[in-house]
């Protein structure tokens, strides 16, 4: 097992500052912030946190072993009855990412690292990359033989190999990083090729991908979210554009969907940079053009031009995808750039898009005998609702109905401002709970209910029980008709005042069709 001595934690924390050495300590083998989950070869990382002063567990843990980035006398004076050595350094999440890799053995330096970043699209698009990449001979063979690649994905639905969940989940979009690093070294003993993780603005604050220097990096778009917790867009900004200011090497590519402002003013520390559009575009390197889209897919033509100083010439093909939608299209194109910044041949990428199964919880279809359609998605921020209702809006030849809810304890902001969207984009509105969590499930709906106009014509319902909303949708439905179910897409659970419950979207409905046709 590996280990890290005291005499490397000390000369790897260049700031650290050991307070007290109360322990002998010689390694450590385990790193964790949780004081329940340490042995006496644990690092415990006490950690003063927003809701939770992780200095006050640090009496009753079992390591002998403590970092902090900050100190108080009242700690102070504690100590001196602890049997434990303290270190303290100016930055614990930061010396912690550092030290997990180093007691993983960097895992991340064995395998092609990929990272997505972007407010919406990144679960999606790291489906498709996988699924991409498992499809496609492995370049650095020189074979044509069609060997799956073993493909390690880490994000919101999970961590997975070859798309099959492993047995030790935690449920962040990216991980803490002595989980993460965990993580990244089961994927090395498996014989994973690569790595495609979600990158998140709260795992890029919390420097939770310290010490990872991605190969290829990738950012899909930018709009409102987790403004409770940066405050503002500018900040979060600033928190995605660390990925390719930090986590980048010299012969990285990084890969921008230049049809924001935000994400093509992004600087790009070092490597090559490509640049992609959904629009007709030939300033890009890739673009796209003749979209048509049906309740199947979209068809469109993917156009390449070669860089300056390759000698080649622009290249067309007509492209598909088993997936609804423009912002698809989108997440389509950052994964086959980030296949061909890998290696893989164009022809081959395309071929796999077409075989691509369904993502989870991604405008994830159930139809009805009676000629309805449900679709279960994950769209839980203002544009994320506006691009699957206005990607369903053109192709429902009923009513378009939306039913949804806004979490809590999480940006009241945006609870309005879905609510202005789903009477603007549907037919027919219904408001219920989400994860309420600690909140009052009512109060959430009625800050949704507060952005609809007062005099708006189309039947708006509030039904708080989320079950009780999916079945009273349906029996509304007719043929022709979709229901968009937005807001928890893969989730198999709804947490209420702290209690995680047994929930699933796609089960209540399809439970309704079995029991009702």
């Amino acid at each position: 097992m590996p280990t890290l001595t005291l005499d490397y934690i000390l000369e790897h924390c260049p700031d650290g500052v050991l307070l007290h050495q109360n322990a002998c300590i010689d390694t450590i083998d385990h790193i964790t912030l949780d004081s329940r989950k340490t042995t006496a070869t644990s690092l415990l990382v006490a950690l003063c946190g927003q809701h939770v002063d992780g200095r006050k567990f640090i009496a009753n843990s079992s390591a002998r072993l403590v970092l902090v980035d900050q100190w108080s006398e009242y700690f102070a004076q504690q100590a001196k009855q602890w049997n434990k050595t303290i270190i303290q350094v100016s930055n614990a999440r930061q010396s912690m990412a550092f030290l997990a890799a180093a007691l993983e053995q960097h895992p991340s330096k064995s395998m092609q690292m990929v990272g997505i970043t972007g407010t919406n699209g990144k679960t999606t698009t790291t489906w498709m990359l996988s699924h991409i990449l498992q499809s496609c001979p492995d370049p650095s063979t020189h074979t044509h033989e069609n060997t799956p690649r073993k493909i390690g994905t880490i994000g919101t639905i999970g961590h997975r190999i070859n798309g099959v969940p492993l047995e030790t989940q935690d449920g962040f979009t990216t991980p803490e990083s002595p989980s993460l690093q965990r993580v990244l070294r089961d994927f090395v003993d498996q014989g994973c090729h690569s790595c495609i993780m979600e990158v998140s603005s709260i795992g890029l604050m919390m420097h939770r991908v310290g010490g990872i220097e991605f190969d290829v990096t990738a950012f899909t778009n930018f709009t409102q979210d987790h403004l409770d917790i940066h405050g503002s867009m500018n900040t979060y900004l600033l928190e995605k554009r660390k990925l390719f200011t930090r986590h980048v090497h010299s012969n990285s590519t990084s890969i921008l969907v230049v049809d924001q402002d935000e994400i093509a003013a992004t600087p790009v520390k070092e490597g090559q940079i490509v640049t992609i559009s959904t629009q007709v575009n030939p300033t890009c390197d890739l673009w796209v053009s003749n979209p048509k889209y049906s309740l199947e897919g979209v068809d469109f033509i993917l156009h390449i031009h070669p860089k300056p100083h390759h000698n080649t010439t622009s290249e067309t093909h007509p492209a598909y995808v088993p997936l609804i939608g423009k912002h698809n299209v989108e997440n389509a194109i950052v994964a086959t750039s980030v296949a061909r910044a890998l290696g893989c041949s164009t022809t081959d990428i395309l071929n796999a898009l077409r075989t691509l199964p369904q993502a989870p919880g991604r405008l994830e279809r159930v139809s009805s005998p009676l000629g309805w359609h449900a679709f279960v998605d994950y769209a839980h921020t203002p544009d994320a609702l506006l691009q699957s209702l206005s990607s369903l809006k053109p192709l429902c030849r009923g009513k378009l109905w939306v039913l949804f809810g806004c979490g809590g304890d999480r940006d009241v902001r945006k609870r309005p401002e879905m609510g202005r969207i789903a009477v603007q984009e549907s037919d027919c509105i219904i408001v219920t709970s989400d994860n309420p969590r600690s909140e009052d499930p009512h109060t959430i709906v009625q800050h949704i209910l507060d952005g609809i106009p007062t005099d708006c014509l189309k039947p708006v319902h509030s039904i708080v029980d989320r079950k009780e909303a999916i079945a009273w949708a349906i029996q509304q439905l007719h043929s022709e008709d979709v229901l968009l179910v937005a807001g928890k897409g893969h989730e198999n659970y709804q947490i209420i005042q702290g209690i995680k419950h047994s929930f699933d979207d796609r089960k209540e409905i399809e439970r309704f069709i079995s029991k009702n046709h």
